[in-house]
């Protein structure tokens, strides 16, 4: 039986933190290094959104994956379901936040409308949920000035009163944040949506902003009746409008058309196919080509849950051993370790940490073992580097007078040729730089027109009373979220990739030139070490791919603040075609020039790259060793002495290097890494 994938993830950051520690022991890292990289690494969320509908079983789901035991209680009703996080806690606890005065207000007056025979499903909800609300809140009626705004902390076992469909509290919670002892849930989000439609705007919208903030988000389907109209709704009427990029589907319960003899795999075919048929309705747009690459996996998540209780526990309950007995009788089977691989837990498990980590695997993982390997690497060039000026010192002490004269003017000749270069390698950089701006600009400005184009049509449509404004702001937000998240980072990102590898191609010439000159002018100097370190340079340019990145964020806050606060303001049609005009003058206005100006600066990056390990930290070092003996010809001996000297320490030193160095090899080895 599997890890849970939060144990998965929890074990890899423990190896990472253990990579870092042995980096740290060896001396590779100082206390400061070590500190900053583990705080990053600790402070890192990983979160995780859960949606379905009712019955489709995202309480025993969430039991399964996160627990291994019937922990949660079962689900309420979608009407009245609070929005609930769970998360690490030193003691099993729960944290309630209820209404605000304000909030309660708006839900009361709600409840206490007319609607007209025609007003829309959306409305219908709110009304129903507020309704229902509302009636829920006598039996606490006296309490309720008492309690809102406020916060609760409550004892776990009381969780069914802020949740459950009958709890005390469920009429007036809003969230409720589950805090539990596993070490794997540390730096984790789990979150259990409410359902949408919500009466409550300010948590609907925090349920919004949870999924599109989300590493990945779960839907569920009841494998009975899967991609209901319900279904329907919720992908594409709710998680569309989130601005949602990863989306899982399961369709879970699958044991019961297995069951009736039906194929499993028709059944998510049929999914599938219904995915891509309401796909065609928002062809086009980015969320349909996100989710038209989805595919959907059976799932029992009951199954799961049976395959991992104690016997004790389930021999208790009549209602599990009937679950147990039915599931042994229909897959045949006869022990919980074959009832786990039916529940096809393990790979729906495999797929969603596939998905997760993909997005943290950069931030959280490879990143600090790069810094790591950098770290070691750069001592081991600093010490290289040194000991080729000793060795220097060693062979410079052993020359004549002649001699000592000759390498200085073969040394200023090289020097002179190599500047030459580095001139020339400056003019290829900054054309390059320069004319992939000017591709990328252009390419960006076509996308921004498209756009206003599009944004421009549906203001029309605003006015002209020919879409209704639930699908306008849709059409809007995801026209936005096109630009924003998925056409301006893939022209920044080709453009990048392009400058990385056009730049590689004039470095690697300009290397090759360094080596011929050496050749030719200094063949005694030993300077293969300090010519593969630029190449291992060259290979990263990670300063290039910061930019890109810096670029990618820049953009994605100019976004954020063009509509943060603006989201409930969609809702009033006197304001959308005000708001519609705002955002679309503000978005025609955007300035690609800005965003990419920061390229620029990164010719003098590239050529100090080149120039530092050779002109400054090599020939410098050793024009001024050549002034100094020929300058002070008596202390030549002395020199020479205290050369082989240090000559002797260094190799001692180098060795050493190499066995810490290998000693962290050897352990990213043994940790997976």
């Amino acid at each position: 039986m599997s890890e849970n994938i939060f144990e998965q993830v929890h074990k890899r950051k423990q190896n990472v933190l253990a990579y870092i520690q042995s980096a740290k022991d060896c001396q590779i890292l100082s206390d400061e290094e070590y500190s900053n990289i583990k705080r990053k690494i600790d402070n890192d969320k990983l979160t995780l959104g859960v949606i379905g509908q009712m019955k489709c079983g995202k309480s025993t789901f969430l039991n399964s994956l996160i627990f291994g035991d019937d922990v949660l209680p079962a689900a309420t009703t979608p009407m009245t379901a609070s929005l609930s996080v769970i998360t690490y806690g030193e003691e099993k606890s729960i944290e309630a936040e209820f209404y605000t005065k304000a909030e309660w207000d708006a839900l009361k007056f709600e409840s206490s409308r007319i609607l007209e025979e025609n007003s829309r499903d959306d409305e219908k909800s709110k009304h129903e949920a507020a309704e229902e609300l509302v009636a829920k809140s006598k039996k606490i009626e006296s309490e309720i000035p008492a309690l809102l705004g406020q916060k609760k902390k409550d004892s776990f076992d009381k969780l069914i009163e802020y949740v459950g469909a009958d709890g005390k509290y469920i009429s007036i919670t809003k969230s409720v944040t589950v805090y539990y002892p596993k070490d794997y849930l540390k730096g984790v989000e789990i979150v259990d949506t409410p359902g949408f439609n919500d009466p409550i705007v300010s948590r609907e919208e925090r349920t919004k902003d949870f999924l599109k903030n989300a590493d990945a988000v779960l839907m569920l389907l009841y494998a009975g009746q899967p991609f209901s109209s319900t279904d329907k709704s919720i992908i594409f009427d709710t998680v569309r409008s989130c601005g949602v990029a990863k989306v899982l589907m399961g369709v879970n319960k699958y044991d019961m058309p297995y069951e009736q003899g039906e194929d499993i795999n028709e059944v998510c075919a049929y999914v599938k196919k219904q995915v891509l048929e309401a796909c065609k309705s928002c062809q086009g747009e980015a969320f349909a080509e996100a989710l038209s690459e989805i595919d959907p996996m059976p799932v029992s998540a009951n199954m799961a849950l049976l395959s991992k209780l104690d016997m004790s526990k389930i021999q208790g309950s009549a209602d599990l051993s009937h679950d147990l007995d039915r599931f042994y009788r229909i897959f045949e089977i006869s022990n919980q370790k074959d009832l786990f691989i039916k529940s096809k837990f393990g790979e729906f498990q495999q797929k969603l940490i596939e998905s997760i980590t993909k997005n943290k695997d950069e931030i959280l993982f490879r990143k600090p073992i790069s810094m790591v390997e950098g770290f070691c690497a750069q001592k081991t060039e600093a010490l290289a580097k040194n000991f080729l000026l000793v060795k220097e010192i060693e062979k410079n002490c052993s020359l004549n007078d002649d001699d000592l004269e000759n390498k200085k003017s073969q040394l200023e000749r090289a020097c002179r040729r190599i500047n030459k270069k580095l001139d020339g390698l400056g003019v290829g950089v900054e054309d390059i730089i320069d004319e992939n701006i000017r591709r990328a600009k252009n390419e960006i400005d076509t996308s921004i027109d498209d756009t206003v184009k599009k944004l421009s049509k549906y203001v029309d449509e605003i006015i002209g009373c020919v879409t209704s404004e639930n699908e306008v702001t849709r059409k809007f937000n995801d026209c936005i979220y096109a630009l924003e998240s998925r056409n301006i980072p893939r022209i920044v990102e080709k453009l990048c990739g392009e400058i990385r590898r056009t730049t590689k191609e004039e470095l690697g010439s300009f290397v090759d030139d360094v080596f011929d000159i050496m050749q030719r002018y200094l063949p005694d100097v030993d300077s293969k070490d300090i010519l593969k370190s630029i190449r291992i340079g060259v290979e990263k340019l990670e300063n290039v791919k910061n930019v890109s990145d810096n670029i990618k964020i820049e953009i994605k806050g100019f976004f954020g603040s063009l509509l943060y606060g603006r989201s409930s303001l969609w809702a009033h049609k006197k304001k959308l075609k005000e708001l519609s005009y705002e955002v679309v003058e503000k978005i025609r206005k955007i300035d690609a020039s800005t965003y990419l100006a920061p390229l620029k600066a990164e010719k003098d990056k590239i050529l100090n790259m080149a120039k530092k390990p050779i002109l400054d930290e090599l020939f410098v070092p050793m024009k001024e060793q050549l002034d100094e003996i020929t300058s002070n010809v008596e202390s030549k001996e002395m020199k020479l002495r205290k050369a082989q000297d240090d000559v002797k320490k260094m190799n001692e030193e180098m060795k050493l290097l190499k066995i810490k160095v290998d000693a962290i090899k050897k352990k990213k080895i043994e940790l997976g890494l």
